[in-house]
């Protein structure tokens, strides 16, 4: 008896991991129906080059190096040190395969998805074990508007990993609530991973925790053994993150950066009519390429289904005590889309005078709190769903159903319809685009009260002086710049265009030969003596960057944590402590 309800139960759970695939198949072919991969600019670029650098150093057996010479100017900006790489692990190595470059993004693509929907699949198991529900509530947090805009429209790797595993915090914290060992484990697992995909989804995700912690502190719901708890789940997720954070504190501690330019947020603010426009397109859906950041939207079905969650919820006597959470949660994800709109505009304003609250322009722009809107409305519709009777939750899964995987998977195709770059086989060599000027990130200098004026300058090879030195093209190389250099005269230094970090090491040759280097506080680059480059003919000069000194060191902490945790789930499961 007990081996055919344990068979029942192993064949329940293949079902539904059968539905996610199928879901994330949905998720993902649209985009690849012509056989090509079709692309964006601007953060296509940005995250593809990403990409590239932590591939180049895996096939050399290396870690990501702490700056990035492909692409972004090929200066060496320090992209692999702010942008965490470690979660890119778990799904760029199809790019590894000996298959076309198509199908390596197509897998790389499913894979994001399918672990997307599979981590909102664990969420709904802790409140439910019927497979209808916890099927739906994975294609619902897959096909949401703000999830795919995320994937399709923008390929911001970083908040789309986020994204992904929010769920496992919030596991780890009802776990953790309900007294469970395991508890710990997940909210570090979900946690770290945040931190090694997106710092800044690590602030979106830190501020409702805490405020949930308090609100359970004021209630009088937490106890020393819940606190307890997650100071050692604190405490495991600083081992998880350890190579990111020793990478990002690095530079931050050493260095005076260039942020991303403020002053946007405001303006950006989303457009209540892209949500009536999205429910009156629903059946004949446009594609997300022409969405820029005030049409972001989580998209009027789930605004609408999270609304209808908050009034079930509300009226629903029997249980009113046991639906406070869910109650709670669908108001305060509705309330935070809100807050993205127009709607609200007036309220950053205010918000942008008080002194210690302006630094919130730091996200750029309001739509990116949708990532954590989208999970408390989830978390209230996993409510409803779980309130209502077996007729009632058909005809709703079958209704949204209908509403949000037609719409959806129509969006994705419509988007590769509308663009005309194709991603060729020579973007893995070549870069995505040609190497386009940024500044994020740069080292400040002397020059730096005119915001970008030294990087813009090297960059484009008009520093004063009788130096001459060609413009940096893209190579296929993470660690290292090859500029050809010419000395029409002699000044005391060649300023090249290489950034030149504090706390990071730089070797210097010219045409093979080592040679000594300083750092040029008016451009913030690696400078070499002219002396030693010839004035009648053109020297190789050759920048190669170090690995950071303790950075094999966190990795091999981080990882060994990783397979650690995983045992200790398997253990703590066969012990039916889960």
């Amino acid at each position: 008896m007990e081996l055919k309800k344990s068979f029942n139960k192993n064949y329940e759970i293949i079902f539904e991991l059968l539905a996610l695939v199928i879901i994330s198949i949905l998720a993902t072919l649209p985009f690849f129906f012509d056989r090509q991969v079709h692309v964006g600019q601007d953060d296509w670029a940005f995250h593809f080059a990403r990409i590239r650098s932590v591939l180049h150093s895996m096939e050399q057996g290396q870690i990501a190096f702490p700056v990035n010479f492909l692409d972004f100017q090929t200066q060496g900006i320090g992209i692999n040190s702010m942008y965490p790489f470690f979660s890119l692990y778990i799904f760029i190595w199809p790019f590894l395969l000996p298959v076309t470059l198509v199908k390596k993004v197509f897998l790389c693509m499913f894979l994001i998805n399918f672990v997307t929907s599979f981590t909102a699949w664990l969420l709904s198991r802790e409140f439910t074990h019927k497979a209808s529900i916890s099927i739906f509530i994975s294609a619902l947090y897959v096909f949401n508007n703000w999830h795919l805009i995320l994937e399709y429209q923008r390929l911001a790797v970083g908040e789309l990993l986020g994204y992904t595993f929010i769920p496992l915090v919030v596991i780890g914290l009802l776990r953790i609530w309900k007294k469970k060992r395991s508890g710990i484990i997940f909210l570090a697992l979900g946690f770290s991973l945040i931190v090694n995909s997106h710092i800044l989804s690590v602030a979106l995700i830190l501020v409702p925790l805490i405020l949930v912690e308090l609100f359970r502190i004021i209630t009088r719901k937490i106890n020393l053994n819940e606190i307890v708890n997650i100071l050692v789940s604190a405490s495991l997720t600083a081992l998880l993150s350890l190579v990111t954070i020793y990478n990002f504190l690095n530079l931050t501690t050493s260095n005076e950066l260039l942020f991303p330019t403020n002053g946007r947020f405001i303006k950006t603010t989303v457009s209540t009519a892209s949500y009536i426009s999205d429910f009156l397109n629903i059946f004949s859906p446009k594609g997300f390429a022409g969405y820029s950041a005030t049409s972001w939207n989580i998209g009027s079905i789930l605004l609408l289904l999270g609304v209808v969650s908050i009034i079930y919820l509300f009226f629903s006597f029997e249980s009113r005590r046991g639906n406070i959470y869910f109650l709670s949660s669908g108001i305060i994800g509705v309330i935070l889309t809100i807050m993205t709109t127009d709607w609200f505009k007036n309220g950053w304003e205010i918000i942008d005078k008080i002194t210690f609250l302006s630094k919130i322009e730091t996200i750029q722009f309001p739509g990116r709190i949708l990532t954590i809107s989208v999970i408390f409305i989830v978390i209230s519709i996993i409510g409803m769903m779980t309130n209502i009777n077996f007729e009632q939750s058909k005809i709703v899964i079958t209704v949204v159903s209908i509403l949000v995987l037609f719409p959806g998977s129509y969006s994705i195709y419509k988007t590769e319809e509308q663009r005309s770059n194709i991603l060729s086989q020579s973007a893995m060599t070549d870069g995505l685009v040609k190497p386009s000027f940024n500044n994020d990130y740069y080292s400040k200098t002397k020059l730096s009260k005119n915001q970008g004026l030294a990087p813009y300058l090297v960059t484009n090879n008009i520093i004063p002086g009788p130096i001459i030195f060609n413009r940096l093209t893209s190579t296929v190389n993470s660690t290292e710049q090859r500029i050809s250099v010419r000395n029409n005269k002699i000044p005391q230094y060649v300023v090249t265009p290489v950034v030149d970090y504090k706390g990071i090491k730089y070797d210097s040759y010219i045409n093979g030969k080592k040679v000594a280097n300083k750092r040029n506080d008016d451009y913030g680059t690696v400078a070499v003596r002219s002396s030693l480059i010839s004035r009648s003919r053109t020297s190789q000069l050759t920048i190669r960057v170090h690995q950071l000194k303790y950075e094999y060191l966190a990795m091999t902490v981080t990882v060994c944590t990783y397979m650690a945790s995983m045992i200790a789930l398997i253990v703590l499961k066969k012990m039916n402590n889960d």
